[in-house]
């Protein structure tokens, strides 16, 4: 996360089975202070073209054929960046196909806060400055530390002279501690052409990290997303998929995630505890028992995740 540069708001939207004739997505604000700047969409696929328009939140697309997928970049600005950690937009996608002309309707919230918290302490002496840096997550979910690094300039050298564990696994009970040694390099190394410029070069301090948690919760919403597709209920697949994700993040506490960093394993809720009654009545089924049947016994087969470790 480069916080001195433009944030984006990403969209992924994925036609299905369905051929889509002609798509036009509309974004509002429905946080105070945040503006969505939607003539400067953008595609993350360079071969597709965002067809730019005169009205303010609207973003047409091109046409999508079955089994694909698009990626869009919204960018946008708050007028409260620091104290903004929810962003609440209105989204709707109107969409046409041989069937006809629907709407789809989305209220996402969207949390834009780091995961992590990283706070330093400088000690200044006489020939360098000695830089601590403590590395926790800001919530219980325990985080798996890649590697971090504190990158030097022209001006300055940092050499690390702790914390370089590789896949450390931090929480926030168990901090992590990386200290670099920071010292001006020989005057020679620098031209006068650029000195004036490297002097205010600040040093890069990059920290690579996994979320275990949400990794292992992907990991069994990916499984179910795979059942679907040999199932009586594919083409629902997409809204239980999503559903089912929701309802196991916003039933994890604390216990879990302690648990998880102790044992390495994610304990998920019973099925009953999912809440997953109101997903399946808007789903107009004529044997709606049979689908919740179904998915209560495949949910119920595995009552944990293990939570890898490493980047395999």
């Amino acid at each position: 996360m480069h916080l001195g540069k433009q944030r984006t708001l990403e969209l992924i939207i994925s036609s299905g089975d369905t051929d889509v004739s002609s798509s036009t997505v509309n974004l509002k604000s429905a946080t105070a202070g945040l503006r969505l700047y939607t003539a400067r969409a953008s595609s993350l696929h360079a071969s597709t073209e965002i067809i730019s328009s005169t009205r303010p939140g609207e973003v047409p697309l091109p046409a999508l054929p079955a089994a694909s997928t698009l990626i869009l970049h919204i960018p946008y600005a708050s007028d409260q960046p620091t104290t903004t950690t929810t962003l609440a937009i209105n989204l709707s996608i109107d969409y046409t196909t041989s069937a006809g002309a629907f709407t789809f309707r989305l209220f996402p919230k969207i949390t834009t806060v780091a995961a992590l918290d990283v706070s330093v302490q400088d000690t200044i002496k006489q020939d360098a400055i000695w830089s601590k840096f403590w590395i926790k997550p800001i919530n219980e979910r325990p985080l798996q530390i890649c590697g971090v690094e504190l990158r030097g300039t022209q001006r300055h050298d940092a050499t690390a002279v702790l914390g370089q564990q590789a896949m450390a696994l931090v929480s926030a009970r168990h901090p992590l501690c990386a200290a670099y040694r920071v010292s001006a390099r020989a005057q020679a190394s620098i031209s006068d052409s650029d000195s004036e410029t490297r002097r205010s070069e600040p040093l890069n301090f990059q920290v690579e990290y996994r979320d275990i948690v949400e990794d292992a919760i992907t990991e069994k919403v990916n499984k179910l997303r795979h059942e679907l597709t040999d199932s009586p209920y594919m083409k629902m697949g997409g809204m239980l998929v999503s559903s089912y994700a929701d309802a196991l993040f916003e039933n994890m506490g604390r216990v879990d995630f302690r648990a998880a960093e102790l044992t390495g394993k994610l304990s998920l809720p019973g099925y009953s505890a999912l809440g997953m009654e109101v997903a399946l009545d808007s789903i107009h089924l004529d044997d709606s028992a049979a689908l919740e049947q179904w998915l209560s016994s495949w949910h119920e087969v595995s009552a944990f995740v293990l939570c890898r470790y490493n980047n395999s």
